[in-house]
């Protein structure tokens, strides 16, 4: 979908350091609301557009984001849920043939995103080989039928590749799929890059990297010494094959080029005295007896068009190398005479050539690096115990590096761990869970074998009602619990943010009041460094926001989803709706504004 930056006279005056953005929109007729886009380099706009075509009950409708905090409200049951049900499939999630609108063959849903460069993103996309200039197009086509379909920047991609890429541009609350925070390695991820332990990781890797290279030499070695003498005597029984037939450097080429020339000696022999006769050897035909004439034609020309000597001395050169070829060609023909027993003996020395390399299943001309990597072989296998013992020092050596970067690792993931665990805390008090706890749990138990990763396991286990115990965040039932445990998390984990979007979606179920407004604080908060999409229902949420989308049923026989952009005073006609029902009051107008001013001031 195109988006239109202008200029307006009947559009209100607006501050100066804003770009306002009019969407063009088919779902709706009525006036839109700028959508603010922030002048801030910090600030990066993930999703543009959001187009969605015959999923669910929704016919057709296209949305544009703005960035930072936006909101989607409505009435219940109005189908806000369903534009996140669409952009997480979008997103790579798994398909339904259900979710195709009735009557239907087939849904559509696009996704298009602005890609900074430097982001993980965009990286992701040229090791893929799909990035297209800073945009990014995501596609998903459902069938009823068939198997799902999607394109990543219009090249077709399998859904798999869709979700690696969605999931390092969007992550989705309040639903079990497509959630980082519920993936253990995510968990441990947020740990170390809270606590800044970046570089002592990428130390770990490597000599993690280097201690698995040499555990697995030592495991081969040992192999091979456990095998005994007959692999030697193997390789002893191949080395002297191959010494046997004597190789030369670049024979098997030069052998295999004579044995063509001696097998086609016949048809070389005839087109070469073919080639003579009309050069230079037939008396009436030849074409240096042609040139001969013409030359000596035109030459007696020259006396009345003197041009004519240019063309002259380039016919002369032309018969001086038709003769020097044809002195070329018979030279070669008095050499084309075949030896017999030279035939056989090239016939013999290639097909031994060919007989060990099919023995070894390498081309012939690899041969000599086959003899090469089997003396090499050989030489080892007969050194065998002086390689085990070195290798096992080296190892032992590599195994302490890694205990002493592992050692602290453990000790700075346990440090941030609970100074995390207590930010997570505070903020789940905040958000109508007093009794709640977070807690970052490391086990570093497993000491047998070293891991990429440490010795540590790291999970986040929570409870959220007094009463119950910790349990792991994937086991948290409540969709709100989740949502606002989640909300907790990367408010206190903003600073070292990954993914460039959050959706929240149920994230006010079970709250309202003032901790309801603290919800939407936290969000507006989140959004000064990234964009945060919100579902919700409370007008206090609704008032933090810097851009709200209405999002509307048109009832009858196929039910329609229209999405609509809310200027100034529709959101105060919108919060007041929220606050006070269906019938609006001039209490209810007052209120709304209120809280707008208060979430602007």
């Amino acid at each position: 979908m195109e988006l239109s930056i202008r200029t307006r006279r009947d559009r209100p005056q607006l501050p100066t350091n804003l770009c306002y953005v009019w969407p063009r929109r088919i779902s709706d007729s009525r006036p839109t609301a700028p959508i603010v886009r922030h002048h801030n380099e910090d600030t990066h706009v993930v999703i543009t557009d959001l187009y969605i075509r015959d999923f669910a009950i929704v016919r057709q409708l296209e949305l544009n984001f703005g960035d930072r905090f936006s909101v989607l409200t409505g009435e219940t049951g109005a189908g806000k849920s369903i534009l996140v049900d669409a952009l997480g499939l979008a997103l790579g999630g798994r398909t339904e043939s259900g979710t195709v609108r009735h009557g239907c063959e087939r849904a559509e849903i696009i996704a298009t995103f602005t890609i900074t460069a430097g982001d993980e993103a965009a990286a992701w996309l040229e090791t893929n080989e799909l990035n297209d200039a800073g945009s990014c197009v995501l596609k998903r086509i459902i069938w009823t039928d068939k198997p799902s379909k999607a394109s990543i920047n219009g090249r077709p991609v399998p859904a798999s590749q869709l979700r690696a890429l969605g999931d390092l541009l969007v992550d989705i609350h309040g639903q079990h799929e497509h959630q980082s925070l519920l993936q253990r390695d995510a968990q441990r991820r947020i740990v170390d890059e809270y606590a800044g332990l970046s570089g002592q990781c990428e130390q770990l890797l490597t000599c993690f990297l280097d201690w698995k290279q040499h555990a697995d030499r030592l495991a081969a070695l040992r192999s091979r010494a456990g095998q005994g003498g007959g692999d030697a005597e193997l390789l002893r029984h191949h080395i002297a094959e191959l010494d046997a037939l004597a190789m030369q450097d670049d024979e098997y080429r030069r052998l295999s080029d004579e044995l063509r020339r001696v097998a086609h000696s016949t048809d070389l022999t005839d087109g070469i005295r073919h080639s003579l006769d009309q050069l230079y050897d037939d008396d009436q035909g030849a074409i240096s007896t042609a040139l001969g004439a013409v030359t000596a034609r035109l030459d007696t020309l020259t006396q009345f068009d003197h041009r004519l000597g240019a063309v002259t001395e380039l016919l002369e050169q032309a018969q001086l190398h038709v003769t020097e070829a044809a002195l070329a060609l018979r030279e070669q023909a008095s050499s084309e005479e075949t030896d017999p027993e030279r035939r056989d003996w090239l016939e013999r020395r290639v097909q031994s050539w060919h007989d060990l390399a099919r023995k070894h299943r390498v081309d012939p001309d690899q041969l000599p690096a086959t003899l090469d990597t089997l003396q090499s072989s050989l030489a080892e296998l007969e050194n065998v115990d002086n390689h085990i013992a070195q290798t096992e020092q080296e190892l032992n050596a590599l195994r302490i590096d890694y205990e002493k970067l592992a050692e602290g690792l453990s000790k700075a993931r346990a440090a941030a761990g609970a100074e995390l665990s207590a930010k997570v805390t505070s903020h789940m008090e905040e958000l109508a869970m007093p009794a709640g706890e977070f807690r970052v749990a490391i086990d570093n138990q497993r000491r047998d074998t070293p891991t990429r990763y440490g010795f540590d396991e790291v999970q986040f286990i929570v409870t959220a009602n007094p009463g119950q115990p910790l349990q792991p965040l994937s086991k948290v039932a409540s969709g709100g619990e989740l949502s606002r445990i989640s909300l907790a998390i990367q408010v206190a984990t903003a600073a070292i943010a990954r993914i460039p979007c959050l959706v929240f979606d149920e994230v006010d179920v079970g709250i309202g009041g003032r901790v309801a407004e603290i919800v939407g604080k936290r969000l507006r908060e989140l959004g000064r460094d990234r964009q945060i999409l919100c579902v919700t229902h409370l007008p206090q949420v609704a008032a933090q926001a810097h851009n709200q989308f209405q999002i509307q049923k048109q009832p009858g026989k196929m039910p329609n989803i229209t999405v609509h952009n809310l200027s100034s005073s529709e959101r105060i006609e919108e919060i007041a709706r929220m606050l006070g029902g269906i019938e609006i009051t001039d209490r209810s107008i007052a209120h709304a504004e209120q809280l707008l001013e208060r979430a602007s001031g």
